[in-house]
């Protein structure tokens, strides 16, 4: 009879003598017990806490025929891994709880298959590669789980949530966290977390958060997370990007959010609201904030304590309610601070109550419902050709002399104050003029008009005249 030959690693004779931990766990998966060998995670290796890699592996796949590994899975805590957990292009057949443990090694689980869960609650790794895993639950990186090293999630396929919640990623000279076109059936938590004594912890994440095509099921939330770009990298190294994400539910980059480095969403289709209330975006002399072509099927809500230091860009987005800039703080020292060129709102453009007035704002081809705004909101270098809003909403000014006033905002040369008159741009005087017709205001409408009579004449667009001329049907009205 020929006797059956095994891979190594495969059966336990080959781990004799265990190490105490490692009876411990042997056990606990024979029962289907959590095997708490500390709790907390160790700092330094001992003979009462150590576990190989090799022999954590054995476990993970199902142990052998006189050590079956039940149903439970493999439940592990406060253990230092000795080695390397080598488990790429494995089938491993139940969940994989590694809680509070130390990784000596880089963990490997790319290619691999996880029938059930996979949790490393507050272990500490010199980071994780695990491209292309296809996980049938949730991946559990939370509660304190540090990486000094790359998270590489690229391609992994997650059956329920992706919760980094409360984690410390390093990405050591590179990247943090890495799901390139990963697929997530159920939300990505990038959050706070509140521990068993009740003191929260923050994710942060020292490197690019990259989430460029991830498909995601749920919600991505970020609140109240720290994003940081490694200082010293190329200029298009980033704090957060999800450049063509798509995700279901609603993105969350709000309630004490600080990027430190340019966040990115070009092209993403967001199905609920976009919400950056309360939230620091600081570009460090780059952007801030990038959202060209993004589709959002409800708001955008970039208010109540929003405050970017560098450009916010929304060129031909697509908003499926309403923009709202109310209360919030727009800076860019360096250049415009804010770019809507060809963007769609099919709600209202929300623009008062700001900090101070936002100089370099382009509005050029954008379409709003409504617009709703002050005379204080409205700095220097606005740019209004081609914007078209059906009403001005009940609370924003009417009256002639400020919304002439804000006409005058615009270039100098688009306003018509320059007196070769080569770039006056007439469009925003006809809207206006157009659009207070519309609400009633005759008497408003007609000064406006007058106004803009006397502009095109100063820039030698029509002939002068002994007195000004206004008809409701005429081509500037």
């Amino acid at each position: 009879m020929t006797e059956i030959v095994k891979a190594a690693g495969r059966t336990l004779a080959e781990f004799q003598p265990l190490k105490a931990a490692e009876q411990k766990l042997l056990e606990a998966c024979r029962q289907g017990e959590f095997a708490k060998i500390a709790e907390e995670c160790p700092e330094a290796a001992n003979d009462s806490n150590t576990v190989r890699a090799v022999f954590l592996r054995f476990l993970a796949l199902g142990g052998d025929e006189r050590n079956p590994l039940h149903e439970h899975g493999v439940a592990l805590m406060g253990a230092w891994v000795e080695g390397v957990l080598d488990l790429a292009g494995t089938h491993i057949p139940r969940s994989l709880v590694l809680n509070r443990c130390r990784f000596s090694g880089v963990p490997l689980l790319y290619d691999s298959r996880i029938h059930g869960t996979l949790s490393l609650v507050g272990s500490h790794v010199n980071g994780l590669k695990a491209d292309r895993m296809i996980c049938d639950g949730g991946v559990f990186l939370r509660n304190g789980f540090t990486a000094n090293g790359t998270v590489r999630l690229l391609g992994t396929q997650i059956g329920g949530d992706l919760d980094c919640s409360g984690a410390n990623l390093d990405g050591k000279e590179g990247r943090a966290l890495s799901c390139e076109g990963a697929g997530i059936k159920g939300s990505v938590l990038l959050t706070d977390s509140v521990a068993v004594d009740g003191k929260k912890t923050g994710f942060t994440a020292n490197g690019e958060v990259c989430l460029l095509g991830a498909q995601i099921g749920g919600e991505l939330n970020c609140s109240g997370a720290r994003f940081v770009k490694i200082e010293g990298k190329e200029k298009e190294s980033y704090a957060l990007s999800f450049d063509r994400a798509a995700i279901k539910g609603s993105v969350f980059l709000s309630n004490g959010f600080t990027a430190n480095g340019t966040v990115r969403l070009l092209g993403a289709k967001i199905g609920g609201d976009l919400t950056c209330s309360r939230a620091n975006f600081d570009g460090r002399k780059n952007n801030a904030l990038l959202c060209d072509g993004a589709g959002v099927a409800r708001n955008v809500f970039l208010r109540d304590g929003f405050t970017a230091n560098g450009e916010v860009r929304l060129q031909g987005a697509q908003i499926g309610g309403d923009l709202d800039c109310s209360g919030a703080k727009l800076d860019n020292k360096n250049g415009d601070a804010l770019r809507c060129e060809g963007a769609c709102v099919a709600g209202r453009f929300f623009f008062r109550k700001l900090v101070s007035p936002v100089n370099g704002v382009s509005l050029a081809s954008m379409q709003v419902r409504a617009l709703l705004d002050d005379e204080k909101a409205w700095g220097e270098r606005l740019i209004l050709d081609g914007f078209v809003y059906g009403e001005l909403s009940v609370g924003a000014p009417t009256d002639a002399d400020t919304r002439r006033a804000w006409l005058d905002k615009q270039l100098p040369s688009h306003a018509g104050l320059n007196e070769d008159g080569a770039n006056f741009k007439p469009q925003p005087w006809q809207q206006l003029i157009r659009v207070l017709r519309h609400m009633g205001h005759a008497e408003g409408a007609r000064q406006v008009a007058i106004a803009f009579e006397d502009r095109l004449r100063r820039a030698n667009l029509i002939g002068q005249a002994t007195q000004h001329w206004y008809r409701p049907d005429s081509w500037i009205y």
